[in-house]
């Protein structure tokens, strides 16, 4: 017998119904991309130390729903991203490339989520 140990679907589900319940403003300009990682990092630092020891790839799943609510809250936050996912993706993965200790995500999710 084997058995790979991984995140399971409910635990998916609870991360991602605990990222809604944050309220990152997608809609509100006044909030900035540091308070956003203020607020997030230190339960996402926690999530992925607990769920990204066994089955890493399960895990960065989940975490891409946390870039996409970000690239949501670029949309609204900047004009010129306003309905511009692909663009607003785009300039999440340059700030990334630029400070990537700035999220805790951005160091284990390689690849942007794009359009």
């Amino acid at each position: 017998m084997s058995f790979l140990p991984a995140v399971s679907r409910a635990a998916v589900q609870d991360f991602r119904n605990k990222i809604k319940g944050l309220e990152i403003p997608t809609k509100k300009r006044g909030c900035s991309l540091l308070e956003i990682a203020r607020e997030i990092n230190p339960r996402v630092r926690g999530w992925i130390d607990y769920f990204g020891r066994f089955y890493a790839s399960i895990a960065e799943n989940a975490l891409y729903y946390l870039e996409d609510t970000l690239v949501r809250w670029a949309m609204g936050k900047y004009k010129k991203l306003k309905g511009r996912k692909a663009k607003a993706g785009r300039w999440l993965a340059t700030i990334a490339k630029i400070v990537l200790m700035f999220m805790v995500h951005w160091r284990i999710c390689q690849k942007p989520a794009v359009g």
